[in-house]
């Protein structure tokens, strides 16, 4: 059975994290990257990436500040007509056919630096089941969250 939502503090909560008994850290590029690697050197564990990606952020990576800025500003509007989909840019991925280390059973956190509508999160959701995850051994950390989104967080972390 899923915990309740837990604020944690990586600094003095960690308990928390590893009371679940994870195997492993999954981050969804690029947002998860910075959260991602920091629980996994707290936390010792193995880290992988997952690249799901709205199509628009792509064009944003490419582009100069200033498109970036005028892209910025109606970015959400962007991602509420677009749908976000899977990418193959990072390393340790597990977008490609590769088998994941874990087994049914074993319990994964995956991390997102936001989760707004959620739609990301799903995505990636669907890509560990795939790989032969249960859904209830998928812990999901972010450092924010809509209200809308609640419901899919098990963790609120904070990085400082």
């Amino acid at each position: 059975m899923k915990s309740k939502k837990n604020k944690v503090c990586l600094k003095t909560d960690t308990y928390k994290l590893k009371e679940i008994n994870p195997k492993g850290v999954v981050f969804i590029a690029n947002g998860g990257r910075t959260a991602g690697v920091t629980l996994s050197k707290i936390l010792g564990l193995p880290l992988f990436c997952v690249d799901i990606r709205y199509p628009l952020s792509r064009l944003m990576d490419r582009r100069n500040i200033f498109i970036k800025g005028f892209l910025w500003l109606f970015k959400e509007l962007i991602y509420r007509v677009t749908t976000p989909e899977r990418s193959g840019d990072c390393p340790g991925l597990l977008n490609q056919k590769e088998e994941l280390p874990f087994k049914p059973g074993e319990r994964v956190i995956l991390v997102d630096d936001s989760v707004s509508s959620g739609r990301t999160i799903k995505m990636a959701l669907v890509l560990l089941e795939e790989k032969g995850l249960l859904r209830g051994d998928i812990f999901i950390a972010t450092q924010r969250c809509s209200r809308s989104s609640e419901e899919l967080v098990d963790f609120l972390i904070d990085l400082n």
